[in-house]
């Protein structure tokens, strides 16, 4: 609960982690004595304001993910549900299982196993004084930045300066991302994120750096990352 009112995370994890070409799927790889699965959701539970856990997975693998899940964190929070052949139908999908009076949603990665439980206060307390339609963590750009055409020459130096790297969580009021996600099946938008499905509806979007690790563990190189860092 956040001042009263109900709020819900949306968590895909339906992905079959193709470029980490290892036998489990990357969520249900163990590092350091849990899965990455189970690092995220511990660390979302963490600051006590998630009312309900709805976990998209594969739909082969909803029984053995509940039964898992529900040992991880308190069992009455937590839905498992599947999702689709992409991440957009997961978390579509994972938007229409919210209660009907949820009033927030994060919508979380499952692979991103360094997050903050204290972030999620920080992003409603955001949301709600500065009167935004949504909140994502991510970090300003440090890299120099290129663009360059389909034969890898540099065709235009980017001013980083105002360019961020998006991450989640993200936090949305529930009404508002549902009805977006509505919206787009009839306008054909194409999304990377959820925050472009807000912002192209003239939504007022606010990104907060959160100043720590948050890497999503798709290849092997940031899966070294999480056993080194994860304890």
């Amino acid at each position: 609960m956040y001042n009263g009112d109900y709020v819900s995370a949306v968590i895909p994890a339906a992905g079959v982690g193709t470029r980490m070409k290892t036998k489990a799927k990357k969520q249900y790889i163990v590092v350091n004595g849990k899965e990455i699965l189970e690092w995220t959701l511990r660390h979302l539970a963490e600051e006590k304001v998630i009312d309900e856990f709805i976990v998209v997975v594969g739909e082969a693998e909803c029984r053995e993910a509940e039964r898992k899940i529900k040992t991880w964190i308190p069992s009455e929070k937590v839905k498992v549900i599947a999702g689709g052949e992409t991440r957009y139908e997961s978390v579509k999908a994972g938007l229409s299982a919210c209660a009907a009076m949820s009033a927030y949603v994060f919508i979380h990665d499952g692979v991103r196993p360094f997050v903050q439980g204290v972030w999620l206060k920080e992003m409603l307390q955001m949301l709600d004084f500065e009167l935004l339609d949504g909140v994502a963590v991510g970090q300003p750009m440090i890299n120099t930045v290129k663009r360059a055409n389909q034969d890898g020459i540099i065709v235009e130096h980017v001013d980083r300066s105002d360019l961020w790297m998006i991450e989640t969580p993200q936090l949305f009021r529930t009404p508002d991302i549902i009805s977006a996600y509505q919206q787009s099946e009839t306008d054909g938008i194409k999304i990377t994120d959820d925050t472009q499905l807000m912002t192209a509806r003239g939504k007022k979007i606010k990104l907060m750096s959160h100043g720590g690790r948050n890497d999503k563990i798709t290849t092997h190189a940031e899966l070294a990352l999480a056993e080194a860092f994860l304890k």
